[in-house]
């Protein structure tokens, strides 16, 4: 019975049946440390959206002349900025994402 729970578990946290896809944009500046800074944090964080929302998230970086580095989803402006740390940036992106949901 155990294995049998396993076996499901591990088939729900793999699946690639994704609802929806959105497209995560952080623009900056070319070589900007805080562009890369908050790219790299995406992806950390590409997963745990992914499995909260069962959705598909493609992570790019777009040169921009920006004083600070943004980020968009579906082109849709999320922030300016950077958080403090990444627990900040995943809160933005949620809201963000449950406000593209309602669309």
């Amino acid at each position: 019975m155990k294995r049998q729970q396993d076996s499901e578990l591990c088939r729900r946290n793999n699946n690639t049946d994704f609802q929806k896809q959105l497209m995560i944009i952080v623009a900056g500046k070319k070589g900007d440390y805080w562009k890369r800074t908050l790219t790299s944090w995406c992806y950390e964080i590409k997963e745990l959206l992914e499995h909260e929302y069962n959705i598909r998230l493609i992570i790019l970086d777009q040169e921009e002349n920006c004083n600070l580095p943004r980020v968009y989803i579906d082109g849709m402006l999320v922030f300016e900025g950077v958080p403090g740390e990444e627990g900040y940036l995943i809160e933005l992106l949620k809201i963000a994402i449950e406000q593209n949901s309602t669309r």
